[in-house]
């Protein structure tokens, strides 16, 4: 894939194939965009409860940086 892409999994998500680590390591050696991140949310569930702030947060900022 070469379009931008942002990939984040709460660090407690157990909704994963195998752990947030390992499926980001995977998805990361398919992208072939120079727009690309992944990101780890410690402590957080599937659902980002309670770290909805700091998901907005990297969001805006990944933005940010893909439009400079």
């Amino acid at each position: 894939m070469k379009i931008p892409i942002f990939a984040f999994y709460g660090g407690k998500d157990d909704a994963t194939v195998f752990s947030p680590k390992k499926d980001l390591a995977s998805l990361e050696k398919h992208i072939r965009s120079n727009n690309s991140k992944t990101l780890i949310i410690d402590n957080a569930s599937h659902s980002y409860f309670n770290h909805e702030k700091e998901v907005a947060r990297e969001v805006a900022k990944w933005i940010k940086e893909i439009l400079e």
